[in-house]
C-alpha cells in the first residue's frame, strides 16, 4: 500500500496504525531519507544534498534505499509513506516493489486529503525538522497541489485507488481508509 498526501496530512501516523492493523511492515520514506543523510557514505552524502535543497530523489536512489532497508525478505505486505511524490515515481512503482523484494505484488493506493491551514499547522505543531519552516512549508504545498492530481490519476488507471479525508483522529482515518478499501485489502489478505 502506498499513502500519499501533503505535508502535514498524517501520513506517517496513518501509516503506522495502518501496518499494525494488516500486519505488514512499514516503510517510512522520510524517516528513513533522514537517517540515510546523516551516513558519511556516498550515498548519505548524496541523499543530504538532495534533502537540503528539497529535491525530490530519484526512483533510483529511492529503490537503492528500499533495497537495503527492507532487503529480498518473505514479507507479508509494506505499507509505504510518503512515496510517490511525482508522476515519475508513481510510474516505477512495479522497481520499487522489485526493490523490496516483492515484484508483482499487488498494489493499493491511499490518498489522504487536508485543507492547507491543517497541514500547516500539524506541520508547525510537530517536532521541528530542518524542511519545516514557514516558507519551505508553503512551498511543498504549493509543489504537493500541482503533483497530486496527476500522481492520483496515473496510480488509479493502474491499480486500486482511494482517497480520504484526513482531518479526523487517526483511528476514524484509518477506519474510512480500510472500508474504502475493503475488497481490495481482504483480496491481498487472502493470497498471503
Amino acid at each position: 500500500m502506498f499513502v500519499v498526501g501533503a505535508p502535514g496530512a498524517g501520513k506517517s501516523t496513518v501509516v503506522r496504525h495502518l501496518a499494525e492493523r494488516l500486519r505488514c511492515a512499514e516503510f517510512l520514506s522520510g524517516d528513513v531519507l533522514r537517517r540515510t543523510a546523516e551516513e558519511d557514505t556516498e550515498l548519505g552524502r548524496d541523499v543530504a544534498d538532495r534533502l537540503s535543497r528539497d529535491e525530490t530523489m530519484p526512483v533510483a536512489l529511492y529503490c537503492r534505499i528500499v533495497r537495503r532497508e527492507v532487503g529480498r525478505g518473505r514479507h507479508t505486505g509494506l505499507v509505504f509513506d510518503g512515496f510517490p511524490r511525482t508522476l515519475e515515481q508513481c510510474l516505477a512503482i512495479p522497481a520499487v516493489l522489485d526493490a523490496a523484494g516483492v515484484p508483482g505484488a499487488e498494489v493499493l493506493g491511499l490518498g489522504l486529503h487536508v485543507p492547507a491551514a491543517v497541514s500547516i499547522e500539524r506541520i508547525r505543531r510537530r517536532d521541528e525538522r530542518a524542511e519545516d519552516t514557514a516558507r519551505t512549508a508553503w512551498t511543498r504545498l504549493s509543489t504537493h497541489a500541482r503533483r497530486s492530481a496527476d500522481i492520483a490519476g496515473a496510480f488509479a488507471e493502474r491499480w486500486p485507488y482511494v482517497e480520504v479525508d484526513a482531518t479526523a483522529r487517526v483511528e476514524r482515518v484509518v477506519r474510512a481508509a480500510l472500508a474504502a478499501l475493503s475488497g481490495q485489502v481482504d483480496r491481498v489478505a487472502e493470497r498471503r
